[in-house]
């Protein structure tokens, strides 16, 4: 190449040319807007649908799966806490640390604590219990075949037919039917969350009450145990005087 073209200016730019592709950028921009707009208000379709419900299922499985946990780890936590009240309650050691007069708040003490780390434990096994809530669903008619669930996911709908029957519903079901029937699913499962996270509720706050119990009782015996006076102490020096024997009478011994 030259050095005369290489010196040679480029061509301008038809400012024309240049707003056309302005405008075609502007007019693609505001298409993507007005595509997202109504995506934002259009109904879902069958298949979207589908899948919502099926995200829907998932998060309320996580959520039983989450209970079943927090109750396991409820009971772990309330296991410590009857075993340190069970190890205060009957070691010889304790016991003769408290005074007659308060062995009887004692056993009233011991006796409340019992109770309510049973009633406890009942909401442990209501919470992690298992449960079947299917909803009862009428017939809607011939009308509304197309959303009325066909019974190919509960348990006990797909085991009310033989195998054969069951290929047949799968053969013939539709979209619309699946959707209803997940999202019957999806209600079970709320409701079954609704009962296990009541129970665990319960369970928790007898948990603050049970730990503030078994604080209560650590913190009175060890308060017994610094008031105890210690057996291997030494008697004091004036004690001591009166318990040694009186002399001998020398005199008389000395007379005699």
């Amino acid at each position: 190449m030259s050095s005369s073209e290489e010196a040679k200016p480029a061509a301008p730019v038809d400012p024309a040319l240049a707003e056309t592709d302005k405008e075609k950028k502007e007019k693609k921009r505001l298409r993507k807007l007005q595509r997202a707009l109504e995506d934002a208000s259009r109904p879902l379709g069958a298949w979207e649908r589908y899948r919502a419900l099926i995200d829907a299922f998932e998060m309320e499985q996580d959520l039983v799966d989450l209970a079943d946990h927090k109750a396991r780890f409820a009971l772990l936590i309330m296991y410590t806490l009857n075993a340190v009240t069970f190890i205060i309650g009957t070691r010889s050691e304790a016991l003769s640390l408290v005074p007659h007069s308060m062995r009887a708040s004692l056993g009233l003490y011991i006796g409340l604590y019992s109770l309510l780390a049973l009633y406890f434990f009942i909401q442990a096994i209501e919470s992690l219990r298992p449960r079947e809530a299917k909803p009862n669903v009428k017939y809607p008619g011939a009308v509304g075949l197309e959303d009325y669930p066909l019974g190919v996911r509960f348990f006990t709908d797909v085991l009310a037919r033989d195998v054969n029957a069951y290929r047949s519903v799968w053969r013939s079901i539709h979209v619309g039917q699946l959707n209803a029937e997940v999202a019957l699913q999806v209600h079970a499962l709320a409701k079954i969350n609704r009962a296990k996270y009541t129970a665990l509720g319960r369970l928790y706050r007898g948990l603050k009450v049970l730990t503030i119990l078994t604080a209560g009782l650590i913190t009175t015996v060890a308060l017994l145990a610094l008031r105890a006076p210690d057996p291997a102490e030494p008697s004091s020096p004036r004690s001591g005087l009166h318990s040694q024997p009186p002399p001998a009478n020398t005199t008389q011994e000395t007379r005699r």
